[in-house]
């Protein structure tokens, strides 16, 4: 993630802040609504996730190993299938732990 997004890039993660903090990109861990959306959001269909996403000036979303942990690995893994079957999250990077979603426009 480090070399493929420049520093202070916009990311979201529904589960792990110091993730995106320790790769120098930014996340809002202070913000009443980026906290809410993190327990009320991951439910939403991939299209509400999109917009509100975007609303809010995020532009990758990364899902990991403590999303599953949080949500359930079934559960997660529909989101992932869900996002991708939309066309509207392209993968940047994925490995057996990890994916970053870039939102297309």
């Amino acid at each position: 993630m480090q070399e493929k997004l420049p520093p202070n890039t916009p990311v979201f993660t529904f589960a792990n802040d110091p993730l995106i903090i320790a790769f120098d990109k930014y996340t809002c861990v202070w913000c009443e609504d980026i906290a809410n959306f993190k327990k009320s959001g991951f439910n939403l269909s991939a299209e509400d996730t999109r917009e509100w996403l975007l609303q809010n000036g995020y532009t990758y979303l990364i899902i990991d190993g403590q999303t599953a942990q949080r949500f359930g690995a079934n559960e997660t893994n529909a989101k992932i299938q869900g996002l991708l079957q939309t066309a509207k999250f392209t993968p940047v990077m994925q490995n057996s732990g990890i994916i970053i979603l870039a939102l297309s426009p």
